[in-house]
């Protein structure tokens, strides 16, 4: 598939999990992809797996430095057709036993600095007329998870705060959906759950205790079907669809 052939797009947070998987499917579609990471060691590892692909070391917490890097990708690669912003930072704590400071990173990282992205490359787009981004936020935006409320937080008022610039890009031509991941096999999850914080029975299975539902397709997503809705949003095919969220998930937040 020629999708994306001469098209160029940026995914940040694409060193490991679902953004390189979405990197490697839009580079696989024809893209020349600009991948971005603040994990410098692993992102050029995932530049040398990606082809054509161009290695960005970025810390989306630091807001000049995000403007000064999708400066460089544009000069370098030129101007960009799309964008993911996959970046994030998950915790989960019980509410009384979340510091602020906790509450900050998680802002810092998921809501604040995903802004940042959707500020500076947005607002080229906003001066072409063109592109589409998929912002990749959290099926705990829509469903109260036990020990969530911070990082479900982040994740809703980014949704919200992502549909609201689909607005107004709208008239421009410019289109901004969301993809919300449920529990997605990445080296974050397999990370905890070798923790003993979970595992991928659980989720599937469900637990009553922690108000947590069963996946009805009963296994956990992968971070190609991630990409997949990704991608598609992505698109020319989905050319007449802006604004929308699609949920990742198996089906458990439906009946949750």
């Amino acid at each position: 598939m020629t999708r994306f052939r001469e098209r160029v797009a940026c995914v940040v947070g694409a060193a490991g999990g679902m953004g390189y998987a979405c990197a490697t499917r839009l580079a696989a579609e024809g893209a020349r992809v600009a991948i971005c990471d603040r994990d410098g060691e692993r992102l050029v590892a995932a530049a040398a797996k990606i082809e054509g692909s161009g290695a960005f070391e970025l810390d989306v917490r630091d807001e000049v430095a995000v403007a000064k890097t999708i400066e460089r990708i544009e000069s370098s690669m030129g101007p960009l057709d799309h964008l993911v912003v996959s970046s994030g930072v998950f915790r989960a704590e019980p509410f009384f036993d979340t510091p602020p400071e906790i509450w900050g990173e998680l802002f810092a990282v998921n809501l604040f600095g995903a802004l940042s992205v959707l500020r500076a490359v947005g607002g080229r787009m906003k001066v072409r007329k063109r592109g589409s981004i998929v912002v990749v936020a959290s099926q705990s935006a829509k469903v109260v998870r036990v020990r969530q409320a911070a990082y479900g937080a982040s994740k809703a008022a980014l949704t919200y705060a992502t549909k609201a610039i689909g607005l107004e890009l709208a008239p421009l031509g410019v289109r901004v959906n969301v993809v919300q991941p449920g529990t997605t096999d990445t080296p974050l999850a397999r990370n905890l759950w070798d923790q003993g914080k979970g595992s991928a029975d659980v989720h599937i299975r469900g637990a009553l205790e922690s108000f947590r539902a069963p996946i009805p397709l009963g296994k956990v997503g992968t971070a190609d079907d991630v990409a997949g809705a990704v991608v598609f949003l992505l698109s020319d095919d989905a050319g007449h669809i802006t604004m929308s969220e699609i949920v990742v998930d198996g089906g458990s937040s439906y009946i949750a």
